[in-house]
């Protein structure tokens, strides 16, 4: 049986995982062509590395949807929806 407090942990970690999440959308709607400091690269930087991994797979299985000449990425949407029912589920 799964203590209390790792189930609590793990439920803040998720929830942590998703305010990332939250912020690299928030981020792809930088233009990559701002000016832009070295501290606030190294945080996109490392805001995607996180990021990544839990989105690359979600993009093998739901490729972007092209809308005119953009494409529109719903990994981030699904990757906050799977991982609130996962969070909801264990707490």
């Amino acid at each position: 049986m799964i203590s209390s407090s790792k189930i609590l942990l793990l439920h803040r970690l998720i929830s942590a995982y998703i305010f990332l999440l939250v912020l690299r959308a928030l981020a792809s709607w930088i233009p990559m062509n701002t000016q832009l400091g070295p501290n606030a690269r190294q945080l996109l930087a490392t805001l995607f590395k996180l990021t990544e991994p839990v989105l690359r797979p979600i993009r093998n299985v739901i490729s972007p949807l092209r809308v005119g000449a953009m494409g529109v990425d719903f990994s981030t949407f699904v990757a906050i929806i799977l991982l609130t029912f996962i969070n909801g589920f264990i707490h």
